[in-house]
C-alpha cells in the first residue's frame, strides 16, 4: 500500500529533522519517474496525439511518444527543434525523483491553460508527484481569436514547459531558489518562467512573451467578438505585437 503526503503540509509529520531528510531522498532503486497522461487525458485521443506532436515538433525527437502505460519515453535520435527544449524533455524522462501526471479538466473556472498542484510524496519511496491539470477547451477556444505567432508561441508543449519549469531545474548554471519554486518573472539574478520560456521560443525563432501580467489581461473595449476575453502580449521576431486570447470561463 501506499501512502502518500502533501508536500505543503512537511510540518505535521512528528520526525526528526534527520529522519525528515531521509524520507525526502530515499529513492528505490530501478523505479523510472517519468511524465505519464492520466485517465482525463488517455480518454481523449485528439489531446493525446495534440501533447505528442507538439512535444516531439519542439524537441526534435521523432521517436518519442506515450506508451501503453502513458509514460512518455524517447529514443535519442533527433533533427531539428529547440536544443533547450530536448535536453529538458529526456532529462524528464530520467528523472527517477519526479513523476509528473498531466490530467484534463476542460472548463474548469480555476485553471487558465494549465496549473499544477503543489506535489505529492510517497512515503515509502520518496518520489514526488506533481499533476499537471490542462484546460484544453482554453486551447480549442483562443484558436479563432489569437494570431498565428502567438498559438505557436503558446502551444501545449511550451505551456507543460513553463509548468514544470516552476517545480525542478535540470541546468546547474540557473538553479532553482531558496523557496523550491520558480518565480513567473525574474528577480534580480534569478530567471522566471517567462524569461527561461523565452530562450526555448527564441531557439525556434518564435515569437517571445511580453513580462506582463502572469493571468492575462481582460478585455475592457467594445467590440462583441471580444468580449468576456483575456489576452497574453507577445512580440515577434519583427517587433510585431502578438495576442493569445482565450474565452473566460462563465
Amino acid at each position: 500500500m501506499f501512502h502518500k503526503l502533501s508536500i505543503e503540509w512537511p510540518c505535521r509529520l512528528l520526525i526528526s529533522s534527520f529522519e525528515l531528510i531521509i524520507f525526502f531522498v530515499f529513492i528505490v532503486p530501478g523505479l523510472e519517474a517519468r511524465m505519464v497522461i492520466g485517465p482525463s487525458v488517455k480518454d481523449d485521443p485528439e489531446l493525446v496525439e495534440a501533447i505528442s506532436e507538439d512535444l516531439r515538433n519542439l524537441s526534435g525527437l521523432r521517436g518519442l511518444e506515450f506508451d501503453e502505460y502513458s509514460s512518455l519515453h524517447s529514443a535519442s535520435e533527433f533533427d531539428e527543434g529547440s536544443p533547450l527544449f530536448r535536453e529538458f524533455l529526456l532529462d524528464v524522462i530520467a528523472d527517477n525523483r519526479l513523476v509528473f501526471v498531466i490530467e484534463n479538466n476542460p472548463g474548469s473556472k480555476l485553471i487558465r491553460f494549465a496549473k499544477t498542484d503543489a506535489g505529492t510524496v510517497d512515503v515509502e519511496t520518496g518520489i514526488v508527484e506533481y499533476v499537471i491539470e490542462l484546460d484544453a477547451e482554453d486551447f480549442r477556444s483562443c484558436r479563432k481569436l489569437s494570431s498565428r505567432e502567438a498559438l505557436e508561441a503558446f502551444s501545449i508543449g511550451l505551456v507543460l514547459f513553463h509548468e514544470i519549469d516552476h517545480k525542478v531545474s535540470y541546468d546547474p548554471n540557473d538553479p532553482m531558489p531558496p523557496s523550491g519554486v520558480r518565480p513567473d518573472v525574474s528577480e534580480g539574478e534569478l530567471r522566471g518562467v517567462i524569461e527561461r520560456t523565452n530562450l526555448i521560443r527564441n531557439e525556434l525563432k518564435m515569437a517571445l512573451r511580453d513580462p506582463g501580467r502572469h493571468q492575462g489581461e481582460i478585455y475592457r473595449g467594445s467590440l462583441p467578438a471580444f468580449r468576456s476575453t483575456a489576452s497574453i502580449s507577445f512580440t515577434d521576431q519583427k517587433g510585431k505585437r502578438r495576442l493569445i486570447r482565450w474565452k473566460l470561463d462563465q
